[in-house]
């Protein structure tokens, strides 16, 4: 799995489906951001929480809403 929708058989279900996909602020985005804050970027401090790479990507079950995964 990555940070795009997946195609993947449910073990909850056994339905063959594509992931739907949840994006939350990590650890990652919020280091990042201090990073850039380090370094004096003030005006580029909010970027990591708009790019999904920088964020959790938690997979679910279209079919019957089960938790899959993640990818960080």
């Amino acid at each position: 799995m990555g940070n795009k929708p997946s195609r993947i058989i449910c073990r909850m279900c056994n339905q063959e489906m594509v992931t739907r996909i949840e994006t939350n602020a990590s650890l990652k985005t919020h280091l990042f951001a201090l990073l850039l804050c380090g370094l004096g970027c003030w005006c580029c401090v909010c970027i990591p929480y708009f790019i999904d790479s920088c964020k959790k990507t938690n997979h679910y079950c279209t079919t019957c809403g089960a938790y899959i995964g993640f990818y960080n």
